[in-house]
């Protein structure tokens, strides 16, 4: 294919070498650190999506959420748990804009309490990530979890949603259809 001729000048209104450059947000916030509400403007950058969590390998989190191999996916193995059954007993009536489950990070996997859009719960109020600021809630977190250190933020443009892609999980597929 040839280039297109039309005889005019074209120009950048800013070339690209002016672009303020500027670091990415961090790929993990400590705890303490709570990340600015998903998508608003800071310094002329939209705040990407992070979530608070833990870190799993495929396999740590295949042996504590899915042991018999039962479910294909690691969002319906945290959903079928009795850690998500605790979730909803314990904590869901303290932090009703929280929706636990799992996303892939990378190669390992994200099991996640809340993220930094701000949800509001039932009654209007925009608390999502607020809760975390409760010590009290966030210890009965980390127990009901199975944790005894602080969740993280992480940042999700390294997040996958496609959880089934992993080859651990195609494996389950066979197993569960057999």
């Amino acid at each position: 294919m040839s280039p297109v001729a039309t005889g005019k000048t074209f120009r950048y209104l800013v070339a690209p070498e002016d672009f303020l450059q500027r670091p990415p947000f961090p790929e993990r916030l400590p705890f303490e650190t709570i990340p600015p509400p998903c998508n608003i403007l800071v310094k002329n950058r939209r705040v990407p999506r992070y979530f608070l969590g833990w870190r799993y390998t495929w396999g740590d989190f295949e042996a504590r959420f899915n042991p018999d191999g039962r479910w294909r996916y690691p969002a319906t193995a945290y959903r079928n748990s009795d850690v998500h059954q605790a979730w909803r007993a314990e904590c869901l009536e303290h932090w009703p804009s929280a929706d636990p489950s799992v996303v892939t990070f990378g190669d390992e996997l994200l099991l996640y309490v809340t993220d930094n859009v701000d949800t509001p719960d039932r009654n209007g109020r925009g608390i999502g990530m607020e809760r975390c600021k409760d010590e009290g809630l966030m210890e009965n977190v980390k127990r009901v979890f199975g944790h005894t250190e602080d969740p993280q933020w992480y940042r999700a443009s390294n997040i996958l949603r496609h959880s089934s892609s992993h080859g651990a999980y195609d494996s389950l597929a066979s197993y569960s259809q057999g």
